[in-house]
């Protein structure tokens, strides 16, 4: 029993490193993916911004942008310089019916997303 726990442990363990070490592009896709349908995985994020993704938040942002469907593009346009150890990544994403937002990814030092922001293309 002991030998499965610390097994599972492991296995937990390196699923945590495994999302941190990630591309900032690759985990703008799944968070992107994780807003549309809700499925928020709460230990990726800092403290901040757990309190502030409160359910009522991640249910509008469900119904905003579940419908969109995948996208067709995400690209990273910018990357701003670190403001207090925070890296803020700017994606342009581009969906099927025309649809273009811009995701604004950012992530601590320890890989931990410290803010999660969409705004319209102009």
């Amino acid at each position: 029993m002991r030998r499965l726990l610390a097994s599972a442990l492991l296995v937990v363990c390196t699923l945590g490193a495994t999302a941190a070490a990630a591309t900032p592009t690759a985990r703008a896709t799944e968070w992107l993916h994780r807003l549309q349908t809700g499925k928020i995985d709460r230990t990726q994020l800092t403290p901040a911004v757990d309190k502030g993704l409160t359910v009522t938040v991640v249910e509008r942002l469900e119904d905003e942008l579940g419908p969109l469907g995948d996208p067709v593009a995400l690209n990273l346009t910018e990357t701003k310089p670190p403001v207090a150890g925070n890296t803020p990544y700017i994606f342009k994403v581009d969906f099927k019916n025309d649809a273009t937002i811009y995701f604004i990814f950012v992530l601590d030092t320890s890989g931990k997303i410290s803010g999660l922001r969409f705004s319209n293309a102009e």
